[in-house]
């Protein structure tokens, strides 16, 4: 994300060589050569102000006071050619960020630029997770492992750049929708439209109309105008959800409206609809995969991928399946008027060590299911099983299944490679333990026992 920076300095010689020095830098750069002029121009809201100490009518320490009245966390850097250690105090004191004095280099700017850039960063970082909070959404978003802190980074980043594209990638369940309405959420256009579509869930013959609207006559049953989601979605952002899944012959619309903000309604071939949206596309599929497939077009994956942002699946997030855990619950106890106090330590222990292939989806839907079959103040990991348990079914049925083709298996067969398969997908004993509802010493049986009989098939 690019800087917005305001410069007020009475020598408009010396102003206008910032200006060009910063801007071809990259950074966004408004000029004020009078400080009235500086003041009105906050109205920008400049990430950092590069403000002159000594102007005549009004000086630097005065503006200062009245930029921090207005924003008492707006980033002031001072500078002059009076500098003292006094002068360096009193604007210290009345919270400027940094003091530099005149003549200084380029690089000794973009020194002090830095630093700020760096608490800009986290600012808009935190911003982000507390409009997740605020709006309710915050157990899927929030995380403190370095995974979730680099999404939520690169959604700040991007966030107000209100034109392009972004492509969010990762499992279902990883909360990709949330990730868009959350940038939505913290951009230039959370005044407008957000509209979600599901294109997977969607036919294919109704998908067009969902997405362009139809006139009259466009097709039977069509017997007045209906708008579509690209026009609903104007001057907003439109969230296309499991791209990969939409019609080939569909996607090259798709591209037009991203290439020149436009489209036709079905039946509507003489008036052209003019559209001002951002699209964020999100999919679970091998984009790249299906464009050597010829299922993908590659220059819509070009288009769309402008701006990437990958999720991370839960089983690489660390710590945070606990915390997410412990806020599901708080929520839940709201919503099912419960009174649930947290989690038991191996409950807590067969969490952490349960690969969630649903991600947090499923890890939300398990506690709900556990949080009613509770009977104690703390979920114990008997209420996860009922959970759990369908999953290593699942995986048992499908261990069941190898052995059924090349004949008839018997019951310790199947329990072997059950337990093989659980031993395989868990760190420690203890988390086996806790997943087979055992002790860790008959765990240690297991593998005693296991190690010691010849393995019958490849179970992995």
């Amino acid at each position: 994300m690019a800087l917005n920076v305001l410069i007020i300095d009475d020598e408009e010689g010396i102003g206008l060589t910032y200006r060009d020095l910063l801007g071809e830098l990259g950074m966004e750069v408004r000029f004020a050569t009078e400080p009235e002029d500086g003041l009105i121009m906050m109205r920008y809201s400049p990430d950092i102000v590069l403000l002159d100490y000594k102007m005549p009518r009004l000086d630097g320490i005065e503006v200062l006071k009245r930029i921090r009245e207005d924003n008492p966390e707006q980033i002031v850097i001072m500078m002059t050619a009076h500098g003292s250690i006094s002068n360096a105090v009193d604007a210290m004191k009345l919270g400027a960020f940094h003091y530099i004095p005149k003549p200084f280099k380029i690089d000794e700017l973009m020194a002090v630029i830095k630093r700020a850039r760096e608490i800009i960063d986290m600012r808009n970082l935190l911003k982000l997770t507390d409009k997740a909070v605020e709006s309710g959404d915050f157990g899927l978003l929030d995380g403190k492992s370095p995974a979730m802190k680099s999404v939520f980074k690169r959604a700040g980043k991007v966030a107000d750049k209100p034109k392009t594209s972004v492509l969010v990638l990762g499992e279902s369940g990883t909360g990709k929708e949330l990730l868009a309405r959350t940038i939505h959420n913290i951009s230039q256009r959370k005044e407008k439209p957000f509209v979600a579509l599901n294109c997977s869930a969607i036919p294919h013959n109704l998908l067009e109309s969902e997405l362009f609207g139809y006139e009259p006559g466009a097709f039977t049953g069509a017997n007045r105008r209906q708008r579509g989601s690209f026009e609903v979605a104007d001057n907003g952002t439109i969230f296309l959800d499991e791209i990969g899944d939409m019609p080939f012959e569909l996607q090259s619309k798709i591209l037009r409206v991203l290439e020149s903000s436009s489209f036709n309604r079905l039946g509507g071939a003489n008036e052209l609809i003019k559209v001002d949206v951002r699209v964020i596309a999100a999919s679970n599929k091998n984009l790249e995969q299906m464009i050597n497939q010829k299922l993908f077009r590659e220059d819509l994956y070009f288009r769309l991928n402008t701006f990437t942002i990958e999720m991370p699946p839960l089983r690489d997030r660390g710590n945070d399946v606990i915390d997410l855990a412990m806020k599901f619950i708080r929520m839940l106890n709201k919503e099912m008027k419960m009174d649930i106090a947290g989690l038991s330590p191996q409950a807590a222990r067969a969490i952490k060590s349960f690969s969630w292939p649903g991600n947090v989806r499923q890890l939300r839907n398990s506690i709900e299911s556990a949080m009613i079959e509770c009977e104690d103040n703390y979920i114990q990991v008997e209420n996860l099983l009922s959970v759990i348990q369908t999953g290593k079914e699942q995986q048992a049925a499908k261990i069941a299944g190898r052995f059924l083709e090349s004949g008839t298996p018997t019951l310790d067969e199947i329990k072997r490679a059950y337990i093989i398969k659980v031993l395989g997908q868990c760190r420690t004993d203890q988390d086996a333990a806790d997943l087979l509802n055992v002790s860790r010493r008959t765990v240690t049986r297991f593998k005693k026992e296991i190690n010691s009989t010849p393995k019958k098939q490849n179970l992995q």
